[in-house]
């Protein structure tokens, strides 16, 4: 992808005191690394597998642990330690001691914990999870994100990264979705074999179509902001300035970009997916905008262009997604008697949850008609209530304050920023970004898929990396 450059014209200073010093070239390195991980984690079934995301959980503590001794060796601190970060990481921790609380047998002492009480039944255990060993895999795995995505902002300390990172991420998502596609024209297979679920649906390296429009809806967020980012540049040049270079190309690579997205999670037929995706791309867009320059003529041609390629991938992939919203009214129902199912296990320990990862387990407790009894449900497609089944409420909050304590520092840093600034595309992207999480989240279980959780925190990563002032970053 081009890469436009937002400051053109504008002199600029070093913004943090690492510019130039021996962390520099260390800090390049783990920037390739970490979107190595980025780029392969899709690959073996989206990593849903324990294996798979158990390699990249090693991968990242290998990381961690080798750039820690590497940052002792040269004499230097953590590039970037601000605030926010400080609040981010005493709710994470929170949220893991919370895991292992659910693990210790300390509950033992007290006679165990009711797990199921009937007429002719009592059963009790030691610990609180009643899946002691999904729950310790949960803790890996949050504190696997956690050391990610504390890396990636020492690396996105440098604000011409935050960039490079961005086109390299929508780089990555189109291929993805390019073979999604490929494979749904070319025998409907996922990694060579036949598909067990969703067929006649695009899926890539996913098995669920939903969770693969999510990671598209990213993608999407990507292009639509960096696109916008082009016209906002454009819009600031005065006329006797001359032509910027290369804003055409990118334009065009952009556009393309997005309209590849569009027709892949057309393809889906993923219709919350779809949404999210509209939503956040749109909010992205418009946040952009708003620092533009000569604002109705940029609007207008930027209205004009997204009309015209919506239009185009509804005309050429929009049957099948038609058809399934006709389905809308039959499938709410099955979703409605399904989440009041969860919200009377939540009732059931409204404080302590029934373990991390403990959802197929703990659910069945409640599974009956009209919920379909031949269906074991291991997921709860909603992300909100699933969270609070398994801490409880108070907990289960905690990852929902912490996004919306970014979200709001996020926003007011944008509103801040002038239209010539660096940070205003990698925050208007992570404000997309958080919206299409956020609203999918309400309908589907995809940002538990460890492929998008790590692509989103990526994202959201390049947005509260500008976050921190030189002064804070150094």
């Amino acid at each position: 992808m081009s890469t436009i450059n937002l400051a053109a014209g504008k002199p600029r200073g070093r913004s943090h005191r690492g510019a130039g010093t021996r962390q520099t070239g260390l800090n390049q390195k783990l920037f390739w690394l970490l979107l190595v991980l980025v780029a392969l984690v899709p690959l073996p079934l989206a990593s849903v597998r324990p294996f798979f995301w158990g390699m990249a959980a090693v991968y990242v503590g290998l990381l961690g642990a080798i750039y820690a001794v590497s940052l002792a060796r040269l004499g230097e601190d953590f590039r970037s330690t601000p605030r926010f970060g400080i609040i981010c990481a005493a709710g994470l921790g929170v949220f893991c001691l919370a895991l292992v609380v659910q693990v210790l047998p300390i509950s033992g002492m007290f006679g165990g914990v009711l797990v199921i009480e009937a007429p002719d039944v009592t059963l009790r255990s030691g610990q609180i999870s009643i899946a002691p060993g999904m729950t310790v895999l949960t803790l890996i795995r949050q504190l696997t994100y956690g050391l990610f995505f504390f890396l990636l902002l020492q690396v996105l300390a440098n604000e011409n990264r935050r960039t490079l990172l961005l086109d390299a991420l929508l780089v990555v998502v189109v291929i993805y979705a390019a073979y999604g596609m490929v494979s749904l024209q070319s025998g409907d297979t996922i990694l060579g074999m036949p598909k067990w679920a969703y067929l006649g649906s695009a899926t890539g390296t996913f098995v669920n179509r939903n969770s693969f429009a999510t990671f598209l809806s990213l993608g999407a967020v990507i292009a639509a902001v960096r696109y916008a980012s082009v016209l906002v540049v454009r819009s600031r040049q005065h006329v006797d300035d001359g032509r910027v270079s290369g804003t055409v190309s990118a334009l065009l690579l952009y556009a393309l970009a997005f309209a590849m997205l569009g027709l892949t999670l057309l393809a889906t037929q993923s219709r919350m997916g779809l949404f999210a995706g509209a939503v956040g791309s749109a909010l992205g867009f418009c946040l952009m905008l708003t620092k533009a320059q000569g604002r109705t003529r940029v609007l207008g041609l930027a209205v004009a262009g997204a009309l015209l390629v919506g239009g185009a991938a509804f005309l050429t992939a929009g049957d099948r997604m038609l058809d399934r919203f006709v389905l809308l009214a039959n499938d709410s129902q099955i979703r409605s008697n399904f989440y009041a199912q969860i919200i009377e296990l939540i009732a059931q320990r409204p404080f302590t949850g029934w373990g991390g990862g403990s959802f197929e387990q703990a659910f069945q407790l409640v599974h009956r008609p009209p919920v379909n009894v031949d269906f074991t449900w291991s997921l709860g497609h909603n992300t909100y209530l699933t969270l609070w089944s398994e801490m409880g409420i108070v907990v289960g909050s905690i990852p929902m304050l912490i996004l919306a304590f970014l979200t709001a520092m996020m926003i007011g840093r944008f509103l801040r920023a002038n239209s010539g600034s660096n940070v205003i595309a990698p925050l208007a992207t992570g404000l997309g970004a958080v919206t299409v999480v956020g609203v999918h989240a309400l309908a589907d279980f995809s940002i538990e898929i460890p492929a998008n959780a790590v692509l989103f925190l990526a994202i959201l990563a390049c947005g509260t990396s500008a976050l921190a002032s030189p002064k804070q970053r150094a």
